[in-house]
């Protein structure tokens, strides 16, 4: 599981802590939304109109990363501090974001 946020939200989010009152803490720049990599591929394939199908196999000369199920990271610290939430999804088609 990954958390995806658009890069230009990211810039958002930059912009408006060095405007804002927020210093000396920390906060997450996320979507909130968890998203294998099974997903990216079955957006991916779907926004190139393709059928391709994803082959799965495994090397045992490698060794497998573990599976985290979860990142449950929370935005909500950007939000109260300085205002932030995501404006583009990465489960829909990118739309021309707003500017603040």
């Amino acid at each position: 599981m990954q958390d995806y946020v658009y890069v230009g939200g990211v810039a958002r989010a930059n912009r408006m802590a060095m405007s804002s009152q927020a210093s000396g803490t920390g906060m997450n720049i996320v979507s909130g939304v968890d998203t294998s990599q099974n997903r990216v591929v079955e957006l991916v394939t779907k926004a190139c109109k393709s059928d391709v199908n994803p082959e799965y196999f495994t090397d045992p000369t490698k060794l497998l990363m573990p599976q985290q199920l979860k990142q449950g990271y929370s935005r909500a610290r950007a939000k109260e501090m300085i205002g932030w939430e995501p404006q583009v999804s990465a489960h829909t088609k990118p739309a021309t974001p707003r500017r603040n």
